[in-house]
């Protein structure tokens, strides 16, 4: 448990407890439902063990012992989960705690992502599938992507680096500077114009260089066009809508997405920025 805290107290990587879920929650969860076996089953030994460690900690001194631990541990979480330290655990409690637990780590993730100045397009699908933190569930923050099942490395490592914000574009790479270059300043190094910042939907759906509108055209002839029901998404939507449509492709439709998106990746890697460029 004093591990555990440890670990509590440490800043999360957001971008991977996304994806992954919480390590730190995932050893608490992993406490309580040994608590609920130990409660259920009552082996001996553990039980006779809990029933003392529960004792000095609901005391008067309230002395620090593996259950205080456990109760400290859920309350300093970033949305705090309250378990009652008086009141000796049961089946039922603790699967209430459980349950909290899941809601907790859903909320925090949600808050995170959303409160981001990075990762656009995770906060835009999480805005249209959960507007608020009390409508999102943890299977719909944590859902494995179709793109994490691209047989194709290349292709899995784009995406997750365009949905992690872990890419080459200029709206990423000059935040990184220092001294920070300022966002209206993270200008597109392909069309150069000052009015476009070099972000994932202007690179990828919008940008008038030469290069990057043949490989675009090559890419929605391919995959956009011969389908009318992308086509008018294509037409209707803002770009970000429709990137994030793009991403809930499937099968050879996403392989051709996940490819055009890595050969746009290696193109800003072989060109120089715009750094400091009104």
């Amino acid at each position: 448990m004093s591990a555990l805290q440890q670990k509590i107290d440490a800043p999360m990587n957001v971008p991977c407890a996304s994806i992954n879920g919480s390590y730190e929650l995932a050893l608490l969860q992993l406490a309580l439902k040994f608590l609920v076996y130990v409660i259920h089953e009552r082996p001996a030994l553990v039980h006779a063990a809990l029933t003392e460690q529960w004792q000095p900690s609901a005391g008067a001194l309230a002395l620090p012992t593996w259950w205080s631990d456990l109760c400290v541990a859920a309350a300093a979480l970033p949305v705090p989960v309250h378990i009652d330290m008086q009141s000796y655990p049961t089946t039922d409690s603790v699967q209430k705690v459980l349950t909290e637990l899941e809601g907790s780590l859903t909320k925090h993730l949600w808050g995170q992502v959303v409160g981001s100045r990075r990762m656009p397009l995770i906060q835009h699908r999480l805005h249209r599938a959960a507007p608020a933190p009390d409508r999102a569930t943890l299977k719909l923050v944590c859902i494995e992507r179709p793109y994490l099942r691209l047989l194709r490395r290349r292709q899995r490592d784009a995406l997750c680096l365009l949905m992690l914000s872990e890419h080459p574009l200029a709206i990423e790479q000059l935040r990184r500077r220092h001294p920070t270059v300022l966002r209206n300043c993270r200008i597109c190094r392909f069309c150069k114009s000052a009015a476009e910042i070099q972000d994932e939907a202007h690179v990828l759906l919008g940008c008038a260089e030469q290069g990057l509108t043949a490989r675009r055209e090559a890419f929605l002839n391919l995959v956009v066009r011969p389908v009318s029901a992308l086509q008018k998404l294509h037409a209707r939507l803002a770009k970000p809508a429709f990137l994030d449509v793009l991403l809930s492709m499937d099968g050879l439709a996403l392989g051709h997405f996940a490819d055009y998106v890595a050969d746009i990746f290696e193109r800003c890697e072989t060109t120089p920025d715009n750094a400091g460029v009104p």
